[in-house]
């Protein structure tokens, strides 16, 4: 059971990660698109 719950905390993480670059990347696209228009 250990083994599991570890692995789901490996799995969470990446998924934080994930949704960190997204915010990041969201970011960057509204100051482009603020600077084109």
């Amino acid at each position: 059971k250990e083994g599991d719950l570890r692995n789901f905390d490996k799995v969470l993480d990446a998924n934080n990660q994930a949704v960190i670059l997204d915010a990041q990347q969201s970011k960057k696209w509204e100051i482009l698109i603020a600077a084109l228009q």
